[in-house]
């Protein structure tokens, strides 16, 4: 039987118009995300930035443990169109996204709330609040462009990806003009989680992501989401959580200044890291689809983003450090040879982030988490040698990821061999 959900079989491609649009809508977040920063390191004092730095990364390391929601997701979604149905009643994928938002609230209330102002600041209360509230807004986003994207509706993900990230530098935006201090910031930079639960009642064509169900039953269709969640929590830790890390691995003193290199690790990642994200259902899709073409596809995509990640380090290290005293003040210089560093740091762990995607999309699950964890203990233990913080970070953000590249490469390789 067909789901009414489903879409018909000529929308499922990515397509021109849908490939734009995705495209399109990364480069909103990406330039949405960046002003947001710009705004909070132009209003408030350079160690209340780092404080609104670290409200982020913990925020945003909710989001990319919903990346893994997404992911699975749209695996599933796209498993329960292309097979056929053995009439056996399976679970609806957003109503599964929303009680896992709502334990996730929970367990980021309980984390963020054991460490207190050591983590965050004073109003430590006030600020771990706003990110259980974020954390079930990013569980529902991640089920709803996951389920967008396993539909094949393209154009919609690419609406809902680029509409929370508008919605988010609008309210800071107004924060900003209001005369907000540090916690109207993160009230608003939470707040925007509510914006896929608007559109999805607002929005006809958006509704029938309320009826999509997986290609499994419920328990095991939660373990996989678990899984994949798991995963990408280590995924979170290295990408928008390493803020975190840093502040728990360095003296106050030292991480009160440690703002400019904060945001560089930032800047530097943006452009490919946050296009890539956005890119996943498209790379998940196609793989489920085609596994055997995956080794081909992933080193081609592999060699393209080094190749982007070393052209970027040459110019990072040429007007890196202009522009950022430019965009930021004057007090965020941060040398070129580091900004050219992170930079190729950033293309090491956009392959891992790659490596991630197709292991999940082969249900390589296990394999998949195992990279992350990996990664995430290799880079904390470079951050904890004798050295100063800028090459601490550096060598966290390349060891790491290489490492977890490998364990995801041999399970890819694995896989595909099964389906020759």
């Amino acid at each position: 039987m067909t789901d009414p959900a489903a879409p018909p079989a000529t929308d499922r491609r990515v397509g021109r118009a849908g490939g734009a649009g995705v495209a399109a809508a990364a480069a909103i977040a990406a330039l949405a995300g960046l002003a947001v920063q710009v705004l909070a390191a132009r209003h408030l004092t350079p160690a209340q930035n780092a404080d609104f730095l670290a409200f982020w990364s913990l925020l945003f390391a909710g989001y990319a443990l919903a990346t893994g929601l997404q992911n699975e997701t749209t695996r599933a979604v796209r498993a329960a169109i292309v097979a056929p149905s053995d009439g056996r009643r399976r679970p609806r994928v957003m109503l599964i996204a929303v009680a896992v938002g709502l334990l996730g609230a929970l367990v980021m209330a309980l984390v963020a709330g054991v460490g207190g102002e050591r983590i965050l600041h004073a109003d430590a209360g006030a600020a771990v609040a706003l990110l259980a509230a974020g954390m079930l807004g990013a569980a529902g986003q991640g089920g709803t462009t996951g389920s967008l994207a396993g539909r094949g509706s393209w154009r919609l993900f690419a609406l809902f990806s680029a509409a929370e990230p508008l919605v988010r530098l609008l309210l800071v935006a107004a924060a900003v003009l209001l005369g907000a201090g540090l916690l109207g910031l993160e009230a608003a930079t939470a707040a925007a989680g509510v914006t896929w639960l608007v559109l999805t009642l607002a929005l006809a064509p958006a509704r029938p992501v309320w009826r999509l169900r997986a290609d499994a039953d419920t328990g095991r269709y939660v373990a996989r989401l678990l899984g994949a969640m798991a995963g990408a929590g280590a995924n979170g830790i290295l990408m928008v959580g390493f803020p975190t890390l840093v502040k728990l691995t360095t003296e106050p003193l030292v991480y009160a200044g440690a703002a400019p290199l904060i945001l560089a690790v930032s800047m530097t990642r943006a452009p490919l890291l946050i296009p890539l994200n956005a890119f996943q259902g498209v790379v998940i899709t196609q793989v489920v689809e085609a596994p055997r073409r995956t080794t081909r596809t992933l080193v081609k995509a592999a060699g393209l983003i080094l190749a982007v990640a070393a052209a970027g380090a040459a110019l990072a290290a040429a007007v890196g450090p202009a522009l950022m005293e430019l965009v930021f003040g004057g007090g965020y210089r941060v040398a070129g040879q580091v900004l050219a560093s992170l930079t190729l740091a950033a293309g090491v762990l956009a392959v891992l982030v790659l490596a991630g995607a197709v292991a999940l999309a082969l249900r390589r699950h296990v394999a998949y988490v195992l990279g992350w964890s990996v990664a995430v203990v290799v880079s904390l233990a470079m951050l904890l040698l004798p050295l100063g913080l800028e090459t601490r970070v550096v060598v966290s953000l390349v060891v790491g990821p290489v490492c977890g590249i490998a364990v995801h490469a041999a399970a890819i390789r694995r896989a595909v061999r099964r389906t020759v």
